[in-house]
């Protein structure tokens, strides 16, 4: 049948991912239910009803259901079953998430690994056999907000603490990216409009990130959009029609928080007063440090706990006695003796008009089995952050830093440029930006080595002249907005 120019694509109209509704609906098959099935039986429907969403199954062979009807404990799906369940199969409502406009579309990719066939007795080849296949989905989405950055690293969404309404309780996320691709059970649907005014569906059930190349800038004119790619190990589905769930739109972000600027860039550096030690233990994400000594550390001010790779950078928001009330976080653990000192931002005094980028990359490595063509699980492996910028600054003590030496070696205004190269590590970089609606975003890399590979200085007349910096963090990462 010819190709009609009424079913050409118009638009994509809508992207959602689905995770585990937190404290919703979770049960389990009664009894098990065949592929094709018009309903199933869980052990308790409690929670369930029409509209609600839920996953099937675990792995490879999870399937997302919208629930049409509910009678006892028998469920209605509003299509029959893609996959046979056994009893005790889960049964777990999962919340959908409308990220919002996308940057482009959705670029959709399908590939197999290809065994040439030749035969001995002819020149064309014989055959192709098909074998593994990739089966993915990646989207740009705009505004750079913390919960796009969890939905695209994979990271829990309760790892994100504060509203953000005020710079008295900004949000903010700290990660050491072991958390990376932590989240299962995840689906993915993508809608679209035809010329005709229909409506085009595709699912892709059991998805995992794939961070291997997360890069978004801070600069003047770019909107600083998230990229977010997923590998998926399930079933991808087609068919007319739109879906009968009701999206979550409490993540998705709007016109302002598009990127407007940015406001800073540069290194963290201690004062070189006030330092103190942790007097009583504290747990990972308590908010409250108690100090030896806190007469040196003002409300308003930002301390580094603890030192090395393990360093953290925090927002002091109150104290009252030895007692520091943070705005942001632990991270860690943090136990008796641990150092406690008083920072500040020490801003390049220009950067090029690129601005800075910020590039998160997981070693993303499928898993496949000899008994099924997709992945059955994707594993990340390790993760390397960075954060880019050309210095226009060409000051000593920003070649200095840049070099990663320590500052004893700027003596009598001369540096020796060939050594003690990378000997002296950032505490922490930072860059600052601004978005349309005013609100700020705050991002620190803690305990950042400079990628000396990277470094070049050039001079010349015209064009950009410049230091190249680039940090990465081997501590964690942080990101910080609230509304100005």
């Amino acid at each position: 049948m010819a190709a009609k120019k009424n079913k050409l694509l118009r638009r994509p109209s809508s992207f959602t991912l689905f995770r585990d509704k937190p404290a919703g609906a979770a049960t389990t098959l009664s009894v098990a239910a065949a592929r094709g099935a018009a309903t199933f039986t869980v052990s308790n429907a409690a929670g369930i009803a029409a509209g609600t969403v839920l996953r099937l199954g675990e792995g490879d062979e999870i399937e997302r259901i919208d629930v049409t009807g509910v009678a006892g404990n028998v469920v209605t799906p509003a299509k029959p079953l893609l996959y046979a369940h056994a009893a005790a199969d889960p049964a777990v409502e999962q919340i959908g998430y409308d990220l919002g406009d996308l940057d482009g579309g959705v670029e959709k990719t399908h590939a197999a690994e290809m065994a040439e066939i030749d035969s001995g007795n002819r020149r064309l080849r014989y055959d192709k056999i098909p074998g593994f296949q990739q089966f993915g989905v990646a989207v740009k989405v705009h505004g750079r907000t913390i919960a796009n950055l969890c939905l695209a690293l994979g990271i829990p969404l309760t790892r994100i603490f504060g509203t953000g309404v005020s710079a008295a309780q900004a949000q903010s996320l700290a990660t050491d990216f072991n958390d990376v691709d932590s989240v299962d059970h995840q689906t993915i649907v993508a809608t679209y409009v035809l010329m005709d005014g229909t409506v085009r569906t595709e699912e892709f059930m059991g998805v995992a990130v794939d961070a291997s190349g997360l890069t978004t800038r801070f600069a003047i004119g770019d909107a600083g959009s998230v990229p977010m790619k997923f590998g998926c190990f399930g079933r991808g589905v087609a068919y007319d029609g739109a879906p009968g769930f009701t999206a979550s739109a409490t993540y998705r972000a709007g016109k302002g928080k598009l990127q407007a600027r940015v406001s800073g860039v540069g290194a963290w550096i201690a004062t070189g007063a006030g330092a103190t030690t942790v007097n009583a233990a504290a747990a990972a994400d308590a908010n409250q440090l108690t100090v030896a000594d806190a007469s040196g550390i003002a409300a308003e001010t930002w301390v580094a706990v603890n030192a090395g790779d393990l360093v953290e950078l925090h927002w002091v928001d109150s104290k009252a006695a030895n007692v520091l009330t943070l705005r942001t976080r632990l991270l860690r653990a943090q136990a008796v003796a641990v150092t406690v000192t008083p920072i500040i931002k020490s801003a390049h005094i220009a950067i090029a008009k690129g601005g800075a980028d910020l590039a998160i990359t997981a070693q993303t490595e499928a898993i496949n089995a000899g008994d099924t063509y997709l992945p059955i699980a994707w594993r990340p492996g390790s993760v390397e952050a960075s954060l880019e910028v050309l210095v226009q600054d060409l000051s000593l003590t920003t070649l200095l830093r840049a070099l990663g030496k320590p500052a004893t070696d700027l003596a009598n205004n001369r540096i020796v440029l060939t050594e003690n190269l990378g000997a002296s590590p950032l505490l922490g970089a930072y860059v600052d930006g601004v978005a349309r609606d005013g609100s700020v975003t705050l991002i620190n890399l803690w305990g950042c080595a400079q990628d000396l590979a990277q470094l070049g200085t050039t001079y010349q007349k015209q064009g950009e002249s410049g230091i190249r910096f680039k940090g990465q963090p081997a501590s964690g990462f942080q990101i910080i907005q609230y509304a100005a």
